[in-house]
């Protein structure tokens, strides 16, 4: 995705965080001079503070949506897969932007960076909606 994304967007720098990623990927990043892999993180508030975006490219789910929602919820600007959208189910355009290949999540981190009315109306819909819909209280109700 980043020349892809280089050609859209010029100044970024795109920040990896996570515990368990393949070291071959790691090698294979240190051909990016703007993207850092930091690994695990004790606290993201941080990492969200200074975020313009999160991108979740998630194919599988394993508890990695609770990062899509924290997102949310800390008012970053979320491009998520359909795959990672699935279990929250927040509305595509409105709360969350949906991206299935390197070109679309591209084109709709540009939206974020170039159209900073639609990144705060994205944050601010998606931190409602995970108000509204998962708080302790309401989620019996989602089963």
């Amino acid at each position: 995705m980043d020349p892809i994304l280089r050609k859209k967007v010029s100044d970024y720098s795109i920040e990896l965080v996570g515990k368990g990623a393949p070291k071959a990927f790691k090698t294979y990043l240190k051909q990016f001079s703007n993207v850092i892999s930091k690994g695990f993180v004790d606290d993201l508030k941080d990492v969200y503070r200074n975020a313009k975006v999160c991108i979740a490219p998630m194919v599988f789910v394993a508890g990695q949506q609770n990062k899509v929602l924290e997102a949310m919820m800390a008012g970053v600007p979320v491009v998520a897969t359909s795959f990672a959208n699935g279990g929250i189910k927040a509305m595509p355009d409105k709360e969350i932007l949906i991206a299935d290949s390197a070109e679309e999540f591209a084109k709709k981190i540009q939206i974020v960076f170039e159209d900073s009315n639609k990144a705060d109306q994205l944050a601010n819909a998606a931190q409602s909606f995970v108000l509204k819909d998962f708080q302790w209280e309401n989620v019996p109700n989602q089963f």
